[in-house]
């Protein structure tokens, strides 16, 4: 399956379009590697995966792996539940030996003997005095064709901006500095559709990273340090993820966008104004309420029956105009209840004398 693996990504390499690369003379490497592996998430899992393969079909290629991740957090109501990060366990189910570091003084006391870092989804800085110790510095499988997305959330970004394609890249690891590395290697375009989600282009990336990865080791053009290969993409920063992206703006956000935004980050929320009293003769108070909604779905060859925001119930769904169409929730979350289907919703906005929706609209979520 590896040597596969390595076949195309040799030859996209070759291949790409809008790629150019920079050779000079590679520094020998015969020596076995010793590698110490950085990560953390099910993502740095495929990577590490195709290193022990590598390891295994040619021996006299990686010497070791040993694999640095973060410690164990509390998590859970009170803290008590003590949580470990995925890549522990797969780690140890392998018979490697496992070394804990959170920051950079940590990292720094580690045994070093190593040649050569990898560091896939770890979540922090390798710190320069670790990786000048080491004899071939290290690597880094980023899901962007770098510069475009540096930066913590490269697939997210991919998918909210609507790109139709993305990839992954090999770097060296900058000593000061995160994704500002030496690309050494890009995978082909992996294309984006209309039902990608994060989970899915996630999966998809981390099988192309640990096949790039693969073929990196193996060919070790890391080695040479004018080696370089550049994308011809953009130098765009791919921030964090913020709540008030989930926020939606009925009066501009389209239905593309929000079945995009929805696919990339899960449910996004609106407001809506419910109106409640505690007796059927008293006067009713204006509660603005959180709404969560769940599965947006754009639908087609729908015409909006009212205003951006305005929603209603068809066969079990709930239908919501936007500026420019229709999207159908069939999930939904009002504040401080429940998550509820469509049906459940709607009886709860016609009411009851004591409470009900004061309107068939949503209101802007921010």
């Amino acid at each position: 399956m590896m040597k596969t693996w390595a076949l195309r990504a040799r030859a996209v390499r070759a291949t790409w379009s809008g790629l150019s690369r920079t050779f000079g003379t590679s520094a020998p490497c015969d020596e076995a590697l010793k590698i110490a592996y950085f990560g953390s998430d099910k993502f740095s899992i495929k990577s590490l995966q195709a290193v022990l393969q590598l390891q295994k079909e040619d021996p006299s290629a990686i010497e070791s792996v040993t694999v640095v991740t973060k410690p164990p957090k509390r998590a859970g109501r009170g803290l008590k539940e003590l949580k470990d990060v995925p890549i522990t366990d797969f780690a140890v189910d392998n018979g490697l030996t496992v070394l804990r570091a959170d920051n950079k003084t940590e990292i720094n006391a580690l045994p070093n003997d190593f040649s050569l870092v990898v560091a896939v989804s770890y979540g922090g800085l390798i710190p320069q005095q670790f990786l000048a110790n080491t004899k071939y510095g290290g690597l880094n499988v980023h899901p962007s064709f770098l510069p475009q997305y540096h930066g913590p959330a490269p697939i997210h970004h991919a998918l909210l901006n609507g790109d139709k394609t993305t990839g992954v890249t090999v770097q060296t690891l900058h000593p000061t500095k995160f994704d500002r590395g030496r690309v050494v290697a890009i995978s082909e375009k992996v294309p984006i559709t209309r039902d990608s989600t994060f989970e899915s282009l996630r999966d998809t990336l981390a099988d192309t990273g640990a096949e790039l990865l693969y073929s990196t080791i193996k060919d070790r053009n890391f080695t040479d340090s004018s080696y370089e290969v550049k994308s011809g993409c953009p130098d765009v920063y791919a921030g964090h993820v913020t709540s008030k992206m989930r926020a939606i703006d009925w009066s501009v956000d389209t239905a593309d966008k929000l079945e995009r935004y929805c696919n990339t980050l899960g449910s996004l929320y609106t407001h809506k104004l419910f109106e409640e009293r505690k007796q059927v003769k008293a006067e009713f108070q204006e509660k603005l309420l959180r709404v969560l909604l769940s599965e947006l779905k754009k639908v087609d060859g729908i015409e909006a029956f009212g205003a951006p925001g305005t929603h209603k119930l068809v066969d079990r769904t709930v239908l919501i105009n936007t500026v420019d169409g229709v999207v159908s929730c069939p999930t939904l979350q009002v504040e401080f209840q429940a998550v509820e289907d469509a049906d459940k919703f709607e009886k709860r906005c016609v009411g009851s004398k004591k409470k009900r929706a004061k309107s068939e609209e949503f209101q802007n979520g921010e």
